[in-house]
């Protein structure tokens, strides 16, 4: 493998290395502000499969180049990443790849020596899905060379001692979505998010106990004037049911032996 004069030097051989990782973070230039890309080219004897992921969650790197990672076949076919959170493609031959200087989002591209038929392979080589098979050194080493992750799962240990993948990029940064400085940015969001959402839920709180307040007081005047309606025709009705005959209310001549006394003196 070699580059351009404007890209780091690094050599590939996949005859010792199973796979290698390129990492946008690697291809950030403070000195060109411009579109420029970075080729770099991989030798296959029979077929390389590249898997891309794009992360743009907090993309926050400027200049933003217009440019996409593109991989060209020395066929001529041409791959150009549409900036899609996954992508694969498998390639038959030998592949130039090109990576834009200076993107705004974070990208990998992972580069596996592959083959297809698995069933015509030895026991050296695994499926990764899809009738591709890759080495099964790049199996449980921590990098994802499926697209869907498939080399990685049900793994008891991973096995850290291959040094491909530190070829072109550190094995701390390659696999990260977000740098250290975008895991601040998203905690300082995360922050200040908790205290809109704290001081919205209070202002809602106030102004519903002000409503409430008022409600309760309309209501409870509602209440008492209800209330008083109410024992006022129950009175009423009291005194209609309570109402008796005139018969019953006229005075009784009740005998006064007292008073017949008093006129039995007064008249000897």
């Amino acid at each position: 493998m070699y580059a351009t004069r404007t890209c780091p030097t690094k050599f590939f051989d996949f005859d010792q290395n199973p796979s290698v990782v390129l990492s946008s973070d690697q291809f950030q230039s403070v000195e060109h502000f411009d579109n420029s890309v970075c080729r770099i080219h991989f030798k296959t004897n029979l077929g390389i499969l590249v898997v891309i992921r794009n992360f743009f969650l907090f993309s926050h790197r400027r200049p933003k180049n217009s440019k996409g990672i593109t991989v060209q076949e020395s066929n001529g076919q041409l791959f150009l990443s549409q900036r899609r959170p996954l992508e694969q493609q498998y390639f038959f031959s030998d592949i130039d790849v090109e990576i834009p200087k200076n993107l705004n989002f974070r990208s990998t591209v992972v580069i596996t020596d592959a083959r297809l038929n698995c069933s015509k392979e030895g026991a050296a080589w695994k499926s990764c899905g899809r009738d591709v098979c890759i080495p099964v050194a790049a199996f449980c080493d921590g990098i994802e060379n499926c697209a869907d992750g498939f080399d990685e799962r049900n793994c008891e240990e991973i096995n850290l001692g291959n040094d491909a993948h530190n070829c072109l990029s550190p094995f701390s940064v390659i696999f990260r979505p977000f740098s250290s400085s975008l895991y601040m940015l998203i905690g300082f969001f995360l922050l200040n998010a908790f205290f809109v959402a704290f001081f919205i839920v209070l202002a809602i709180c106030s102004l519903g106990f002000c409503y409430s307040r008022k409600f309760y007081q309309g209501q409870l005047r509602r209440s008492r004037r209800t209330f008083i309606r109410y024992l006022r025709s129950a009175h009423k009705q009291v005194e209609d049911q309570a109402q008796l005959p005139e018969t019953i209310l006229t005075r009784p001549q009740i005998f006064d032996y007292l008073a017949t006394q008093f006129s039995a003196r007064r008249d000897p």
